[in-house]
């Protein structure tokens, strides 16, 4: 049976120090958004996001809205200002593969959905071969003709 503890839940500003390490691994800058924290309430972050398995930081992402983004994004029909934006996700090379990353942000999305309404989600694909992941979250493609890489994930579907 296994035993691990799995838990996706919004930084606070006690989990700085893991963040700034992924920081350094992933390339990311998500430790901005969680140094705002010092002195707040710990329910007052819904943008960034961590999984921790058996209590060690595996991943993180950030949710924050879709208002400084590319031109695929802005022109769909379901984007307003009100829209979200998936972005920062990066899980550690020893946990992909294996279903956390899935967990992580749709656990991220829902999150998010429980303290706003729902809201159509955005995103940005770099790399292909990372289309099929989202997909699987329930994420659908933007096709356009500048292959801005873009996705969509509609909650009304």
């Amino acid at each position: 049976m296994d035993t691990q503890s799995i838990i996706v839940r919004p930084f606070t500003y006690s989990d700085l120090k893991d963040v700034i390490k992924m920081d350094d691994e992933s390339g990311n800058y998500v430790s901005q958004w969680v140094k705002d924290l010092e002195g707040e309430d710990d329910n007052y972050n819904d943008y960034s996001w961590g999984i921790y398995i058996n209590n060690e930081l595996a991943g993180y992402c950030t949710i924050g809205y879709a208002d400084d983004v590319c031109p695929v994004i802005e022109n769909h029909p379901l984007h307003n200002s009100e829209s979200y934006l998936l972005s920062d996700v990066y899980m550690k090379p020893e946990y992909r593969h294996q279903g956390y990353g899935l967990k992580l942000i749709t656990e991220t999305i829902k999150g998010r959905f429980a303290k706003e309404e729902k809201l159509p989600v955005f995103l940005q694909v770099f790399y292909d071969d990372l289309k099929q992941f989202y997909n699987k979250a329930g994420f659908e493609w933007i096709h356009d003709k500048n292959d801005y890489s873009c996705m969509v994930y509609d909650p009304n579907k």
